[in-house]
């Protein structure tokens, strides 16, 4: 499918992709990809598209809307070099993408 073409609610708001394995917040339901949002987990349990605190993201049946799996959110690694690049991040979402990979090569 075209990017370009895809429906906004389709695409993941942290690597602005379609939506690969999709899971939703406990709290506001909004909708991400299932690794985009367990790494983000780990530095922040704040929705990234609302700010809502979550504790835990699920996958859906699509046509039942019933829960299938149920993933807590990881445990926040807190150092200094993190809360700088989340501080980033909270500046603009178009840097998610260059933020999530930077962290994941420290």
């Amino acid at each position: 499918m075209d990017l370009h073409y895809a429906q906004p609610e389709m695409r993941c708001v942290i690597c602005l992709n379609l939506m690969s394995n999709q899971v939703f917040l406990d709290q506001c339901n909004h909708s991400f990809c299932f690794e985009c949002i367990r790494k983000w987990s780990e530095k922040n349990h704040q929705c990234p598209y609302c700010r809502t605190m979550f504790s835990s993201f699920h996958q859906k049946n699509v046509e039942s809307k019933m829960i299938i799996k149920r993933f807590e959110a990881s445990t926040i690694v807190n150092n200094t070099e993190d809360k700088r690049l989340m501080a980033l991040a909270d500046l603009d979402n178009t840097y998610y993408d260059l933020i999530l990979q930077q962290i994941d090569s420290i």
